[in-house]
């Protein structure tokens, strides 16, 4: 009886050690960063030149490597230019929000859904605001 619940509690241990989360650990701090990227166009509209898919994929690059969480990124022409960076190396965990204010140029929120649950409420201050 001894030995069998030695083996028991062995077992238990070894399945209890087996077990990985494939999630990174909580951060103790979130990293936020913003740049201006210079009119994040998508379309050919009002004279943009839209960004090219490598122009895409080195913004993506940027973001992933420099360890952001939160990343606003200002000069956005419209949510589909935030969504190309998904589509050209950003990783799916990544979420995007563009702010409804301004004329043609808004500000957009990238956020890690690995570290942030989700944004709401995003607005955008005009000029009068500051």
């Amino acid at each position: 009886m001894r030995y069998f619940l030695i083996v028991c509690i062995l077992g238990l241990a070894l399945v209890s050690c087996g077990e990985e989360k494939n999630e990174p650990d909580p951060p103790e701090t979130l990293v936020v960063g913003t740049f201006n990227i210079q009119f994040l166009s998508d379309t050919l509209s009002s004279g943009d030149t839209p960004r090219s898919a490598d122009d895409y994929a080195q913004v993506s690059r940027l973001i992933e490597e420099s360890g952001f969480n939160i990343m606003a990124v200002q000069e956005v022409r419209s949510v589909g230019s935030l969504d190309r960076l998904k589509e050209n190396g950003l990783r799916g965990s990544w979420e995007v929000v563009l702010g409804e204010s301004g004329g043609s140029q808004h500000c957009g929120i990238l956020y890690d859904t690995r570290f942030v649950e989700s944004l709401n409420n995003v607005e955008e201050l005009g000029e009068t605001a500051g």
